[in-house]
């Protein structure tokens, strides 16, 4: 198991909402939401100390969408899902503490790679930064299947730590086949619909050349690529969306006195504790080593193992 990365890419609507379902109802005694901001800089700071980096590249989703342009059905069940005014409200609780972070919150602690393009999707700033800077080992913290195209230049963690051999075992596919994986069966979450009944079995055949010309299902992809249907589906999957700029890496500026207003202002009381605060010192300064690397595996050990107790407990 790797115990270090150079950089460590993190899906912030991801985290957010996580947070949401998790803590929605954490608040200032002003009654401020914090839960999102909270539960971004405590993951920033175990992941930092279990993989001895403090290089967070912060990814956001901006919240208009070139592929709605060219697609107008792009995520639309989404888009017509029925809320209630509670989860309306946390929806927009939720919104507002992740503008709040990428705009206010994070230069002020002085993270440098701070992504967000607009029109694009943080899928796209994360496999641009990854091509961008081939000589970082490179974790991903998401959970979006989309990023397994990736998997051959970074390693990702979502409920599980994934690999390109991880993709191989279970799917039988390289990083490099995902993206037209994707193309063929479609993505059901993001209503991109693929080519119109091939799925990923028959997909995966085509793939690995296994599949029939004479079936049905090799004349529909060989249909979808003459009549367009696939190349556009190409572009809604494939990463990073075509026109998507460049992301080197930046230099951070940790300042601790932004910090502590960051934590003061939205009353993170338990971040500066000694013990916290000692962490962050040595995050900041980049100062790991491995007995640190193994106390941050264990403190994330028991927060999950608390979680799931407090999901089960019987009252």
């Amino acid at each position: 198991m790797v115990d270090h990365y150079d950089s460590i890419l993190i899906d912030v609507s991801g985290l957010a909402h996580a947070a949401r379902h998790a803590n929605s109802g954490m608040s200032t005694s002003l009654g401020i939401p914090t839960c999102v901001i909270y539960h971004c800089l405590t993951t920033a700071l175990h992941l930092g100390l279990q993989y001895r980096t403090n290089q967070i590249i912060w990814c956001f989703d901006s919240f208009s969408s070139k592929r709605k342009e060219l697609y107008p059905e792009y995520k639309k069940s989404r888009r017509n899902t029925k809320y209630t005014a509670e989860e309306l409200k946390e929806i927009e609780d939720m919104r507002s503490q992740i503008e709040d972070l990428r705009i206010h919150l994070l230069p002020a602690i002085g993270f440098g790679n701070i992504l967000h393009c607009e029109g694009l999707e943080a899928d796209d700033v994360i496999a641009s930064y990854v091509l961008d800077n081939p000589a970082k080992s490179k974790l991903i913290v998401s959970t979006d299947g989309d990023l397994y195209q990736l998997l051959d230049k970074a390693h990702m963690l979502a409920h599980h730590h994934m690999t390109e051999q991880s993709l191989i075992e279970k799917y039988g596919l390289r990083a490099s086949q995902w993206a037209m994986f994707k193309t063929i069966c479609g993505c059901r979450t993001d209503d991109v619909p693929g080519v119109a009944g091939v799925g990923e079995k028959k997909a995966t055949a085509y793939l690995l050349g296994t599949l029939k010309e004479t079936t049905s299902y090799y004349q529909k992809i060989v249909k979808a690529t003459e009549d367009g249907t696939l190349e556009l589906m190409a572009k809604l999957v494939t990463l990073p969306f075509e026109g998507t700029p460049s992301c080197f890496h930046r230099q951070d500026s940790f300042s601790k006195k932004g910090f502590i207003k960051v934590c003061t202002q939205y009353e993170f009381n338990s971040f500066l504790l000694d013990s916290s605060l000692s962490d962050w010192r040595r995050f900041f300064k980049g100062a790991f080593d491995n007995a640190e690397s193994n106390r941050a595996k264990t403190t994330i050990h028991h927060r999950n193992r608390s979680r799931k107790n407090r999901r089960h407990r019987v009252v």
